[in-house]
């Protein structure tokens, strides 16, 4: 999520059952990697019940948050990253034999459908080799298999379009937090075992990385 351009920058949006969050982010090149500014925060409360168990039920007292928050703290840039987290987000990890990149997106498909608890057409699937194998005796690959329901989706960035802002990337929250410690703590982030931890009002979230992954 975090690898926007440097000439815009970008506005993190959490849009979370109790209240919104924002920051702007603005980055630059120092020392061969990004630097990240923040330059605008923001913070309003949503009215009860706007959002329940992680569906946006009010999206008209959602849309107005989001306008209020930019106006009032005078956030400049108009393109907005964010993320989804709940029952409507599946990540599960799976092993499966190394094999080409075609056989492997076919295999993943296949997967998906077996792993997923909802039907495969009302899913936007993704996934991430966590490691190669390591010499010719080790034949798996670990994977991190991802999926999102459709509705989901267009549940929180109709809000962000409503708002007239450019959704630019969403992703899913323990995610994010993962990119969070990359970018801040990049050599830990390689070397060691992190753990970041996000305390939400009624979710809390647990990301642990070990030496990348």
């Amino acid at each position: 999520m975090l690898g926007f351009n440097q000439d815009k920058g970008i506005v993190g949006l959490d849009i979370g059952s109790h209240a919104i969050k924002a920051v702007e982010l603005n980055s630059k090149r120092k020392r061969d990697r990004d630097v990240f500014e923040v330059v605008r925060i923001g913070y309003e409360l949503l009215p009860h019940d706007a959002i329940v168990e992680g569906t946006i039920i009010d999206s008209t007292a959602v849309v107005e948050t989001i306008k209020l928050i930019f106006e009032e703290n005078k956030f400049k840039n108009r393109n907005i990253a964010i993320s989804i987290s709940g029952n409507s987000v599946i990540i599960k990890k799976i092993a499966l034999p190394a094999m080409d990149k075609e056989e492997l997106a076919e295999s993943i498909v296949w997967e998906a459908k077996h792993n997923i608890p909802y039907p495969y057409e009302e899913t936007n699937v993704d996934y991430a080799i966590l490691r190669p194998p390591r010499g010719a005796e080790e034949r798996n690959l670990d994977i991190l298999l991802v999926a999102a329901k459709k509705d989901k989706i267009a549940n929180y960035s109709n809000v962000v379009n409503q708002a007239r802002k450019n959704l630019v990337a969403i992703d899913v929250d323990v995610f994010a937090l993962q990119n969070s410690l990359e970018v801040n703590y990049p050599d830990e982030f390689q070397s060691k075992i992190l753990a970041v931890i996000n305390i939400g009002a009624n979710i809390t979230n647990v990301a642990v990385v070990e030496r990348g992954t």
